[in-house]
């Protein structure tokens, strides 16, 4: 899983419709619903119900946007960091905290988010998959 799938889940996920998330993204729908196709397989659940025409999103579908939503946010703070580091001389010392604070940051997206985020994809499955009170006994 990389921020790119996650990018294009997200942009799914907000427009609704493949068609228009592939042309907010200047790519074509079957380049995004292979790189959906793609990160469902990596997750092991489907995180859209396709007999929906509206894009409506599975329960793991959910949680991955409060996740990927999450790291889209840091990203966007890392970039930022980024940007001051670059314009400061290579011998400041706020240079060498703000690149300890890019590391840190890395490390958690990497540690906090995207192991829960996925153990939280799997018992979401597993929990709409388990039989409720009123469901017909196969």
């Amino acid at each position: 899983m990389d921020l790119s799938q996650l990018e294009v889940f997200l942009t799914v996920a907000r427009e609704r419709r493949f068609s228009r998330a592939a042309e907010k993204l200047f790519r074509t729908q079957s380049a995004v619903s292979q790189t959906i196709r793609k990160l469902e397989l990596e997750i092991g659940e489907p995180l859209f119900d396709r007999s929906s025409r509206d894009g409506t999103l599975t329960d793991a579908g959910r949680v991955l946007r409060e996740y990927a939503q999450e790291l889209e946010n840091l990203r966007d703070r890392l970039e930022v960091l980024a940007a001051g580091l670059s314009r400061m001389p290579p011998a400041d010392p706020d240079r060498v905290s703000i690149a300890e604070e890019l590391h840190a940051a890395i490390t958690c997206v990497l540690q906090d988010a995207l192991r829960p985020a996925i153990d939280d994809l799997h018992a979401a499955a597993k929990y709409t998959s388990e039989p409720k009170e009123g469901d017909p006994v196969p």
